[in-house]
């Protein structure tokens, strides 16, 4: 047996084409104007239901939209002009290590080179000393 629907711009159950069918088909004129009524009550409910659903659906789809951390290109560039800032203070800071390091370097260097040179010297004077009591 085939539901009648009438297929305009919106679908809708057609009550009377359903009624005639089943009055047709042998069923009491009461009969058929109740089931009618009650398939159209039911559909609508339905309809209803459906159309509540998909509402809550897209609301909680937008809240969780919302809710995740989804990027804009400015929140990006932000980020790149905050990176940016970064590197550049760390390079600051290497540099000043680096220079640091080579100022001790540099005075470790002296103070060896000057060590040994007094090593050295006083080795020669030691050397030259035996030489002239011998």
């Amino acid at each position: 047996m085939s539901i009648a629907v009438n297929y305009s711009s919106t679908p809708r159950f057609d009550i009377i084409e359903y009624v005639k069918r089943l009055r047709n088909a042998g069923v009491t004129q009461e009969v058929a104007e109740i089931q009618g009524q009650e398939i159209e009550r039911i559909l609508e409910f339905t309809i209803n239901n459906a159309k509540s659903e998909l509402q809550l659906a897209q609301v909680t789809f937008k809240e969780e939209l919302k809710a995740k951390d989804i990027a804009t290109k400015s929140d990006v560039r932000e980020s790149e002009l905050r990176l940016q800032k970064e590197i550049v203070t760390i390079k600051m800071e290497l540099e000043i290590k680096i220079a640091s390091i080579k100022s001790d370097l540099l005075k470790w260097q002296i103070g060896v080179g000057i060590t040994a040179t007094i090593v050295i010297l006083g080795g020669m004077f030691t050397m030259l000393k035996l030489m002239i009591h011998v």
